[in-house]
């Protein structure tokens, strides 16, 4: 299974066992809900759908 390891510095500080995730946030100029889905490949992370 591939997951996502998220780290800084060497160390992992986030472990998420899932090929796909979605990150979402509130534009700070904008005052918008932005939201990004990815899928982890073993080439890397892949931008799906950006929203």
């Amino acid at each position: 299974m591939i997951g996502l390891c998220l780290g800084l510095a060497g160390v992992v500080w986030a472990q998420v066992p899932t090929a796909d995730f979605t990150l979402a946030w509130t534009h700070t100029i904008e005052k918008i809900r932005w939201e990004e889905d990815y899928r982890v490949t073993p080439d890397g992370l892949l931008l799906g759908e950006a929203r």
